[in-house]
């Protein structure tokens, strides 16, 4: 039997060692409990910073997109102007 179980069972006997495997389990549940949470804390925080970072790239397609078009719009209206004109 192991040393440290020795004076629990003989001082507190059966019941007070369930009493401190109770309390053992209810404290590693305890810091469980508080890692989930702290855990949730950092991903909703991180969800929120992805939400940022998706919001920015979509915004960045927009002005892309619209200069995109732009340059195509003004290399139309330069070919137009480059062409020579039928003779009348």
């Amino acid at each position: 039997m192991n040393d440290t179980l020795t004076p629990i069972l003989s001082q507190f006997g059966l019941a007070g060692f369930v009493a401190w495997m109770w309390l053992s389990e209810r404290r590693a549940s305890a810091t469980r409990e508080k890692q989930i949470a702290e855990t949730h804390d950092r991903l909703m925080q991180e969800r929120r910073t992805l939400d940022a970072v998706l919001g920015a790239l979509d915004r960045s397609t927009a002005a892309m997109t619209a200069v995109q078009e732009a340059q195509r719009s003004l290399a139309g209206a330069i070919d137009r102007l480059a062409l020579p004109k039928p003779p009348p």
